[in-house]
């Protein structure tokens, strides 16, 4: 099989402020857990705030489909 083409996740990130010290923080994939969600629910990813120690939780939908494939580990499209 051929790769036509692959979408360019390679800058990927995602901007959020932390509720406890509202720190704006870029997030990217390399920082990042995957958490399986239970029968139905959907997958999430956490990481803490590097100022607070808060955890952040960012669900599966707001990701890239590559970029969470990736995280979970797949090799797809390296």
């Amino acid at each position: 099989m051929k790769v036509i083409s692959t979408p360019d996740v390679s800058n990927w990130s995602y901007k959020h402020t932390c509720r406890d010290c509202e720190s704006v923080l870029e997030i990217e994939a390399k920082d990042l857990k995957y958490n399986c969600g239970q029968q139905g629910d959907s997958d999430w990813y956490t990481t803490n705030c590097i100022v607070c120690g808060q955890m952040i939780t960012i669900t599966e939908s707001k990701l890239p489909k590559l970029v969470a494939l990736r995280i979970k580990g797949k090799s797809y499209g390296r």
